[in-house]
C-alpha cells in the first residue's frame, strides 16, 4: 500500500529508491543485533550466488532444462499410468503403506491418489517454471532480481564499524529521496487554486522546518547534515521563491543569494508559530536583523549586506510570514 501510494504521488523511480534504502538500512540494522538472521542470509547469499551463476553459462541452463524435462515427462507417465490402471494403484497403495510408520499410513485409495495428484501437478509446475526462464523477459527479470538481491546481501560480512558506516550512507540516499519527493509535492501546490495554494505553502514551511529537526543519526539533525546541504537549500529556496511569489513573504533584500540568508531565518529558529515571526533591520553602521517572537527578541544576527540593498524600511518590524 505504502509503495503505490508513494508511485501515485511521487513516481516509480523515487518510489525504489526509497525501499531499496529502506530495505539495506533494515538489513544493515538486522546484521547488528540477530546473529542467527545473519548466518540465514549468508546461506541465501550462497544460494542465490549459484542460480546467479547457473544463469550466466546459457549452455549449461538449456542443456539442464532439456534434462530434467525428460525426467520430468517420464515420472508424470509413471504416476498416469498408475492413476489409470486400478491394479497397478491398488499395488502401489500396498508398497507404500509397507514403508510407512503406522500413524502415517494411508487409510484407502482415494488417499494415494490424492497424493500422486498432488505430485503431479507438482512436477508440471516445476516443467513451467524451467520452461519460462527461457522466456527473454523473464530471464531477464529473475536475473535482475537476483542481482538486486545480491547487491542488498554483499554487506553481510562487514566489520561492526564499516556496518555503522553503511548505515550513515544509505541513511542520507534515504533523506535524499524523500527530499526528491518534497520538490514534487511543493510543484503540485502550484497546481492548486489560489485559496487552498496559500494554506498548502505555509504547510509545506512548517513541515520542512520541523522535518530538518528530526534526529538522522548520534543525535544530529537532518538539517545539519552537511551531505544534505545542498539538497535542504534547494528546497528551502524553492519554498522560498514560491511563498515571494505568492506575497507571503515580503522581498527583503534585492540580492538573491542574500535575500535567501535572511528568509532562511523561517527554518532555522525555534519560534513554534511561523505567523509570529517579526524582523527589524538595524539602521546602525553594522548592518543587524532582530528577530522577534511578535515583541519578544528572540536573536540577533549581524550580515554582510550594504544597507543599500534593502527593500524594507529600517528599524521597522515587519512580519517575515505574513
Amino acid at each position: 500500500l505504502a509503495k503505490q501510494k508513494i508511485i501515485e504521488q511521487f513516481g516509480e523511480e523515487n518510489e525504489k529508491e526509497i525501499f531499496k534504502e529502506i530495505a539495506n538500512l533494515a538489513l544493515l540494522t538486522c546484521l547488528q543485533t540477530n546473529e542467527k538472521e545473519k548466518q540465514y542470509l549468508l546461506e541465501e547469499k550462497e544460494e542465490l550466488q549459484q542460480e546467479n551463476k547457473r544463469l550466466e553459462n546459457k549452455v549449461e541452463l538449456l542443456e539442464e532444462i532439456s534434462t530434467k524435462r525428460k525426467e520430468a515427462f517420464t515420472k508424470i507417465k509413471e504416476i498416469d499410468t498408475i492413476l489409470n490402471d486400478k491394479n497397478l494403484l491398488t499395488q502401489e497403495f500396498k508398497n507404500r503403506n509397507e514403508n510407512l510408520p503406522q500413524y502415517h499410513k494411508m487409510l484407502d485409495l482415494s488417499h494415494l491418489v490424492e497424493i500422486l495428484t498432488r505430485q503431479r501437478k507438482k512436477i508440471v509446475m516445476r516443467i513451467e517454471e524451467e520452461q519460462k526462464i527461457l522466456e527473454p523477459a523473464y530471464y531477464v527479470e529473475t536475473k535482475t532480481k537476483i542481482e538486486s538481491d545480491l547487491e542488498l546481501l554483499k554487506n553481510i560480512e562487514l566489520s561492526i564499524e564499516e556496518k555503522k558506516e553503511q548505515i550513515m550512507r544509505h541513511s542520507i540516499s534515504l533523506q535524499k529521496a524523500m527530499m526528491n519527493c518534497f520538490k514534487i509535492r511543493i510543484q503540485k501546490i502550484d497546481e492548486m487554486d489560489k485559496t487552498r495554494k496559500r494554506e498548502e505553502f505555509i504547510k509545506a514551511i512548517y513541515k520542512f522546518r520541523y522535518y530538518c529537526y528530526l534526529y538522522l543519526e548520534n543525535q544530529q539533525y537532518i538539517g545539519e547534515v552537511n551531505e544534505l546541504k545542498d539538497n535542504r537549500e534547494e528546497i528551502e529556496k524553492l519554498l522560498i521563491k514560491k511563498a515571494e511569489e505568492l506575497k507571503y513573504i515580503p522581498k527583503i533584500v534585492k540580492d538573491e543569494d542574500k535575500n535567501f540568508e535572511v528568509a532562511s531565518i523561517l527554518f532555522c529558529i525555534r519560534i513554534i508559530n511561523l505567523e509570529n515571526v517579526v524582523i527589524e533591520v538595524n539602521s546602525s553602521e553594522m548592518t543587524q536583523i532582530m528577530i522577534y517572537d511578535t515583541n519578544t527578541l528572540e536573536k540577533q544576527m549581524t550580515v554582510d549586506i550594504p544597507k543599500e540593498q534593502f527593500m524594507i524600511k529600517f528599524d521597522k518590524k515587519i512580519k517575515l510570514l505574513g
